[in-house]
């Protein structure tokens, strides 16, 4: 830089936001010291909603099925490979919530 622009940039800067800068760049420098290195992966967002409302449908239409016949029977209508623990958890958690509300409203 020249020197006269030098001389007009100084005019302009005053200590107080030399200062103030100064300070934002020294927290910076620490948030980033003491943060987290790595960004966490992406959680799998899990089966639709269709297929969890298809397996509960299933089990309703036929009770006597297991989650591995339910698995199969999913895997095969649908084409998608569905595990028969992924079926029982998903029974667990929501066909027996609505076998209550049933119980309650019947």
């Amino acid at each position: 830089m020249r020197p006269a622009r030098i001389l007009r940039s100084a005019i302009v800067l005053r200590p107080s936001t030399l200062l103030h800068f100064h300070h934002m760049q020294v927290r910076r420098k620490y948030q980033l010291l003491f943060s987290p290195k790595h960004r966490r992966q992406p959680v799998p967002k899990g089966p639709e909603n269709e297929l969890i409302g298809a397996i509960l449908e299933m089990k309703r239409r036929n009770p006597t099925w297991g989650c591995r016949r339910i698995a199969k029977q999913i895997t095969l209508a649908f084409g998608i490979g569905v595990d028969k623990d992924v079926v029982r958890r998903f029974l667990a958690m929501h066909f027996i919530q609505n076998l209550e509300l049933l119980v309650r409203l019947g």
